[in-house]
């Protein structure tokens, strides 16, 4: 299996955890949460920076 170098974090830091925002193609700090929440999304409902900002106290 072939990694996709598109889709890696240029400056992985092992401490930092980073999900992939697939609307624009950018990847974003756990904690940061979503940057465009009052934009339009279609992978809203299976978007892991959405889902972990949302059940957050979970």
């Amino acid at each position: 299996m072939e990694i996709n170098k598109e889709h890696t974090p240029k400056e992985a830091n092992p401490e930092e955890n980073k999900l992939f925002c697939e609307k624009y193609k950018e990847w974003v700090d756990e904690g940061e949460g979503c940057r465009h929440k009052s934009d339009y999304c279609q992978f809203r409902k299976q978007c892991l920076i959405y889902l972990k900002e949302k059940f957050k106290d979970f």
